[in-house]
């Protein structure tokens, strides 16, 4: 019995994802029986992952439409592929499934790792008898309305969060270089990925570890040549459709950029100087909070303020994506734990949070601003990470932590 125990203790991140499985799928499969797949966003993510496979090409006008037309999809609200031609190739197996079976393969894994990062964040926390709070944490989470929105609507986030969260293991186990690689996997969402893996490389410059920045480097390198070698032009393309989405959504969306499109009521020049102006100084406090001497930040806590603010201050963004946000949330739930000694504070926040959440869907739903409201949601762990990684704080971090 000892043995059991001790396994379990060191091991239950593996049992309890093997003991939730049939729940998932079994979730899966009651969502995908209303779904029309044709006119879904997983649509486009399965389409080029086909489209790559049968060597047609995404960013192709032509391809790209016919490939809608040949499985009687309607809504075609881009030319080519929205997202970096190298995930298309990444996405080649799922195209070689049928596109009903794909969504709930999709769907099924996107659950997977989003509650195997939660676990696998909740066992970075040194106290074992705290780990039952991945319970509370779990079911909290299963009422926060980005995660309620990530598998059906066939997002990247639920895979990029494990991506993240394997990085930050390696990092805590001096495998910088790895880790730095795996982390380029943001790239895939370029317009948050891009300032991520910069501060990123700035938080290795801070520690002086250069092989996390060769390994981010060489990650980018990668993932270029992987579309190169097909179409060596496709940054622009890319570029080109980014520019087209972002004034499209303009004042809609939960950035900093959208917050400055409503205020200053869509007018180019005021939206973009103000979005800029609020970006610079949130990515001034968190370099600050970087180099500071008085004590250097750990991987945890500089992988929360370095999504939490790339999430704010990207152009375009909808707010599925803060799915992501797990990983500051973990952090900023452990420290609750720790500093009022109570688990009711952290359930509070949990359920205060699920509410914000809830209220920006509802208005996402009901608002000509869409999705902006939801920009509470970052926004309030931001102040919640600033507040309580303590920036005058005399400690010094041990080093190798």
């Amino acid at each position: 019995m000892e043995r059991i125990i001790s396994f379990l203790k060191r091991w239950w991140v593996w049992p309890a994802l093997l003991a939730l499985s049939p729940l998932f799928w079994w979730y899966v499969q009651v969502g995908a029986a209303s779904v029309n797949f044709p006119n879904t966003n997983f649509f486009k993510l399965w389409l080029a992952g086909h489209l790559a496979g049968i060597g047609s090409n995404p960013y192709s006008l032509q391809d790209w439409f016919n490939g809608h037309t040949a499985f009687g999809a309607t809504w075609i609200p881009e030319g080519i592929f929205l997202y970096p031609l190298p995930l298309a190739y990444f996405l080649i197996p799922l195209g070689w499934l049928a596109l009903s079976q794909a969504y709930s393969v999709w769907a099924f894994l996107t659950l997977l790792a989003t509650t195997a990062s939660l676990f696998l964040l909740i066992d970075l926390w040194e106290e074992s008898r705290l780990k039952i709070f991945a319970l509370p944490m779990m079911v909290a989470l299963f009422f926060f309305a980005p995660m309620l929105e990530a598998p059906g609507k066939g997002t990247l986030g639920g895979l990029l969060l494990l991506a993240m969260v394997l990085s930050l293991y390696l990092f805590n186990h001096r495998m910088w270089l790895i880790g730095g690689m795996l982390s380029a996997l943001l790239l895939v969402k370029p317009t948050f990925g891009a300032p991520a893996l910069i501060l990123l490389g700035l938080w290795f410059l801070s520690r002086r570890e250069w092989r996390g920045i060769v390994g981010i480097i060489t990650g980018s390198l990668f993932l270029y040549a992987l579309g190169a070698v097909v179409n060596p032009q496709w940054p622009l393309q890319f570029l080109v459709m980014g520019q087209q989405k972002v004034g499209e959504y303009l004042g809609t969306q939960p950035t900093a950029l959208n917050v400055a499109g409503f205020f200053c009521q869509r007018s180019p020049a005021c939206s973009y100087g103000l979005g800029a102006a609020v970006s610079l100084v949130l990515i001034g406090v968190v370099v600050f909070l970087i180099f500071r001497k008085t004590r250097l930040l750990d991987s945890l806590e500089a992988m929360s303020l370095i999504l939490t603010t790339s999430l704010l201050v990207t152009p375009y963004l909808w707010s599925y994506d803060f799915v992501l946000l797990i990983i500051p949330l973990s952090w900023i739930v452990h420290q609750l734990i720790l500093r009022t000694k109570s688990y009711w504070v952290p359930i509070l926040f949990l359920i205060t949070l699920d509410i914000i959440a809830g209220a920006g869907l509802y208005l996402q739903s009901v608002s000509p601003q869409k999705d902006l409201w939801n920009i509470l949601i970052p926004m309030a762990l931001m102040g919640m990470l600033i507040w309580m990684i303590q920036p005058f704080s005399n400690t010094t971090e041990k080093a190798g932590s």
